[in-house]
């Protein structure tokens, strides 16, 4: 039978730890909780303006993001990452050798799973198979569709 969610806001990451036992798991925001970019170029303000620029400019064009996830995701294969804490990637590994899962959720587009989980290693973290991608759609929703896949909803776990 599935648990009960629990949505916590936490301003330091370890603050989490407290809401954590043994049958947990540790469901987080990729970007701007985990990691962000270690310069303006390909970090959520940039890609905002991006957007911006590109509705300014392809006016009256439906199809003005096509161009936009092209760039954003282009810069995303170059892009390196810090931690956005300096001990995020120790929490992250000691909670997965202690057998709790930690997923990630991101807006980000699933062709993009190469380069993520690249910028992951580049600071020590392994989430294999642990990522959702929700390719700009609602968090709350993919989270919901990937619960039900794993069979949390439907009764059969």
């Amino acid at each position: 039978m599935h648990q009960e969610s629990k949505i916590i806001h936490a301003e330091r990451f370890k603050e989490v730890l407290k809401h954590l036992s043994y049958n947990t798991e540790l469901v987080v925001d990729l970007d701007y909780v985990i990691i962000l970019a270690q310069h303006e170029l390909g970090s959520d303000f940039w890609f905002e303006e991006l957007v911006k620029h590109a509705k300014h400019h392809l006016q009256g064009r439906d199809d003005f993001m096509k161009p936009v996830l092209h760039v954003y995701n282009a810069v995303q294969h170059l892009v390196k990452m810090k931690p956005v804490e300096q001990h995020t990637a120790k929490i992250i590994n000691a909670l997965q050798d202690i057998g709790i899962n930690v997923t990630a959720l991101t807006a980000r587009g699933h062709e993009l799973k190469k380069s993520t989980h690249r910028q992951l290693r580049d600071i020590g973290i392994d989430l294999t198979d642990r990522i959702i991608f929700c390719s700009g759609k609602d968090k709350g929703t993919c989270y919901k569709s990937y619960l039900e896949y794993r069979g949390f909803l439907n009764g059969k776990k």
